[in-house]
């Protein structure tokens, strides 16, 4: 293939990549990631190699203004504790991380990612890529950092965080069948008498990270149910539970005076 053009695009504004060619490689970013050139040359390399067709992930560190209460460090999302595959890369069982990750402009307005309607969660979004045949491909070097602010980790934003994970996987339930749902109630309601208890049990023992971690648990369980009680509350237009709207709309990195131009007349 020809030198691939890369734009590097906030999450929060994906619908400006309907202004770039379609041959462009769209990195998506946000304000708290840091994503060096030798990562971007890895991005570079990897759509070279696999064309049109395929979308790419990274994995990603974690740094921390202040560390995350003792409790909370074991239950904590990935997104919130950084990721890289265990071994081989699964595509059936292992997903990309929703913070690092890029594709062909083309193939993302031809999936509906762009211009497809809201995107309720990341679920969703892997759902419309691979629809139309899109490939996941990791990409080792492509390694990102992620800088997550003192207030992220304090305890009651974690709890709320937890909540809106637990809602984001009902809603995911609740796209399936009678039978599956009622297996998944089952379940989540066995979880919710086993954590209510450890809830209880943990107010005993009110500083310790026993109790926090029953919480957390706790917010879990009661966001599954609220996805059913009440849909549609967590609409999201990108996915990933921490995206800021204090990125620039579109910056260009690597490409030439000429496309940047270019981009910058098209998204005006």
């Amino acid at each position: 293939m020809p030198d691939i053009q890369v734009a590097i695009v906030s999450a929060k504004s994906i619908g400006v990549v309907a202004a770039l060619p379609s041959s462009s490689l769209v990195i998506f970013t946000r304000d708290d990631i840091r994503l060096d050139p030798p990562a971007i040359a890895a991005y570079r390399r990897a759509a070279r190699r696999n064309g049109p067709g395929s979308y790419f992930g990274g994995p990603f560190d974690v740094r921390y203004e202040a560390l995350p209460p003792r409790g909370l460090r074991g239950v904590l999302p990935r997104s919130m504790t950084g990721w890289t595959p265990k071994g081989v890369f699964d595509p059936e069982a292992d997903s990309l991380a929703s913070c690092n990750w890029a594709a062909f402009a083309g193939d993302l307005v031809r999936s509906g990612v762009v211009g497809g309607g809201p995107i309720r969660s990341e679920t969703d979004l892997r759902t419309r890529m691979r629809a139309v045949g899109l490939v996941p491909r990791y990409v080792p070097g492509a390694r990102a950092v992620r800088v997550v602010r003192r207030d992220e980790v304090a305890v009651e934003t974690a709890l709320r965080m937890a909540h809106q994970i637990g809602y984001r996987r009902g809603e995911k339930r609740r796209e399936g069948s009678i039978i599956e749902i009622a297996r998944y109630h089952w379940s989540h309601l066995v979880r919710l008498l086993v954590v209510g208890i450890a809830v209880g049990f943990s107010r005993l023992f009110p500083a310790s990270g026993f109790h926090l971690r029953a919480r957390y648990r706790w917010q879990l369980t009661l966001g599954y149910f609220a996805a059913f009680r009440d849909p549609g509350r967590l609409m999201v237009q990108n996915a990933g539970l921490h995206e800021s709207p204090q990125v620039p709309p579109v910056s260009v990195n690597e490409i030439s005076p000429t496309f940047a131009s270019k981009i910058r007349r098209r998204a005006a």
